[in-house]
């Protein structure tokens, strides 16, 4: 009884050396573990989400540019016919007569891949209208047209820009000046998304007026092939109008008006290179995991070893002191 008596005491002071290490060491460095773990794991997924946020801006720029090239390409066209055909700037738009319409038909008969086409004379009366091949009412060019007087007005510098009505490029009327400068507006007519492009027909070279110059536009409709062939040029998935609820992993982007109204709304299934990213970093993060804790356990066995060594040894000075040897 009297050596188990005698071992006790030692067993009890290994305990407690042991737990003032175990709160003394071992406790802050659990915590550097820990936060170290943590930190890495807030990072990757900091950095996970940057990626998304930043390719998701990246499509949105690319389609609302990709809608503006349209309107540029339209914008291209229409100055090319008008330059083929010098003499269309020099006869009188503005005489209803048939020559003119005749003219007129001719010169934009290459432009009949759009859906709605108007020529709009100084007095901002319609000189021509023309429909595109694809459009199924042959009169919808001159049912159209009072929709867009607020549109022209706009274009002649006489008013702001109307509401639910959003322009793609830079340029700006001004109502000092005869000309009307290209512009691509994206707009709704007959409840159907458009790309509007205007370009004037008056002549730069001319004496200088103050008249209204006539102008062309064109409307495109943002239709399904439309947005199919802008889903395979940007590689956006499954790009449409939002017109029907959207499922929660899909993006839905708003093209809003100068009062922050909603003109356009698509919607796509976006890319998630965040998603890639932990993917790939994922092996790399256990294996630094494991690696802290297996770092952490061979620290703590040190340790532990060497608290219950020096214990030993301070048991054993303390016997010497205790005990004659002789």
């Amino acid at each position: 009884m009297a050596p188990r008596g005698h071992d006790e005491p030692r067993d009890n002071q290994k305990s407690a050396e042991w737990d003032r290490t175990h709160f003394g060491v071992v406790v802050p460095l659990g915590l550097v573990v820990v936060v170290a773990i943590v930190c890495i794991v807030v990072a990757a997924l900091t950095s996970a989400h940057r990626a998304d946020q930043v390719a998701l801006e990246n499509e949105q720029h690319l389609l609302t540019r990709s809608i503006a090239t349209h309107g540029e390409w339209s914008l291209r066209r229409l100055r090319g016919i008008i330059a083929v055909d010098g003499a269309l700037r020099n006869i009188d738009l503005d005489g209803a007569s048939e020559l003119v319409q005749e003219r007129l038909a001719r010169t934009l008969e290459p432009m009949r891949d759009h859906d709605l086409i108007w020529v709009v004379g100084s007095l901002d009366q319609l000189i021509y209208a023309q429909t595109g091949r694809r459009q199924r009412d042959r009169n919808a060019a001159q049912t159209s047209f009072p929709l867009l007087k607020s549109t022209i007005d706009y274009l002649r510098g006489r008013t702001g820009l109307p509401d639910r009505v959003v322009q793609l490029n830079e340029r700006r009327p001004d109502a000092v000046t005869a000309s009307v400068p290209d512009t691509i507006l994206l707009q709704s007519l007959f409840g159907r998304l458009a790309v509007v492009s205007t370009v004037s027909i008056g002549s730069p070279d001319g004496p200088a007026s103050t008249a209204p110059a006539p102008m062309v536009m064109t409307a495109r409709f943002i239709d399904n092939a439309l947005l199919d062939a802008i889903s395979a040029q940007l590689r956006l998935n499954n790009l449409r109008m939002a017109n029907d609820p959207v499922p929660q992993d899909d993006q839905v982007f708003n093209i809003v008006d100068r009062m922050h109204e909603p003109v356009a709304s698509f919607a796509w299934t976006p890319k998630r290179p965040g998603a890639e990213i932990l993917h790939s970093v994922f092996p790399f993060l256990g294996i630094a995991l494991a690696g802290f804790a297996l770092l952490a356990g061979l620290v703590l066995r040190f340790m532990r070893r060497t608290t219950e060594t020096i214990t030993a040894g301070e048991n054993r000075l303390r016997y010497l002191a205790l005990h004659d040897p002789l």
